[in-house]
């Protein structure tokens, strides 16, 4: 199955130093058959929080621009201070190659948020788009972990859609906010009870279960 082995190489990184894999990689890699996709998205939003470059990336490349990879290089620079040019060209080259530079890549390609052009080996030009066929889990586990970084569990669609806002849902995929409130409406409709949403007569409420974590959604949902 096309990107399995780049899965597996990503999940090992989820095991201790006793080497158990741990709860989050089980159930990723226990959801992957029925849900490649949508693990793949979880992986993304893990990203998000987990690494310096994917956070750096989705916090200032922004959404149906093209740009070369030293345009993004020179991006990095005033955030990296102190890190040389030829340094941070490493985690760049590592991130391209998650997109899939020969080829295409889940990530990268599907869910739309690496698209690269290359001329062999050279990337040649690299651009996100809006992705908005992402599944109800991958939303809901976004809000929580957004909302376990902020620590609090009522947001609004507003502050995540806010031109300043560096995290969340919007940032992670570009999603649109009314394709966004339609999975919300799914949500609140869902038998497992995992948010509250007011939507009506301009209101724009999310409130979470404060007696969730994201681990539960994972486990409810996935």
């Amino acid at each position: 199955m096309p990107f399995a082995r780049p899965l597996h190489s990503m999940i090992k990184k989820t095991r201790t130093f006793d080497k158990k894999i741990s709860k989050i990689g089980t159930l990723l890699q226990n959801g992957f058959n029925n849900n490649p996709t949508t693990v793949w998205e979880i992986m993304w939003i893990n990203l998000t929080y987990n690494s310096k470059i994917v956070e750096f990336y989705t916090t200032n490349i922004t959404f149906d621009r093209v740009y070369s990879k030293k345009e993004i290089l020179e991006l990095m620079i005033p955030v990296f201070a102190g890190i040389s040019e030829a340094t941070l060209g490493n985690p760049l080259g590592a991130l391209c190659s998650m997109f899939g530079i020969k080829e295409q890549s889940i990530i990268g390609n599907k869910i739309k948020q690496g698209i690269i052009v290359a001329r062999g080996n050279a990337v040649d030009t690299i651009s996100r788009q809006a992705y908005n066929d992402i599944s109800p889990v991958a939303v809901a586990y976004s809000l929580y972990r957004y909302a376990e970084n902020k620590k609090r569990y009522a947001l609004t669609v507003s502050e995540l859609y806010d031109t300043k806002q560096t995290q969340g849902i919007y940032r992670q995929f570009g999603v649109s906010r009314e394709r966004f409130e339609a999975i919300l409406r799914t949500l609140k409709e869902d038998k497992n009870c995992v948010l509250n949403a007011d939507l009506n007569m301009g209101l724009d409420n999310i409130n979470l279960r404060e007696d969730l974590s994201e681990m539960d959604i994972l486990e409810l949902l996935l």
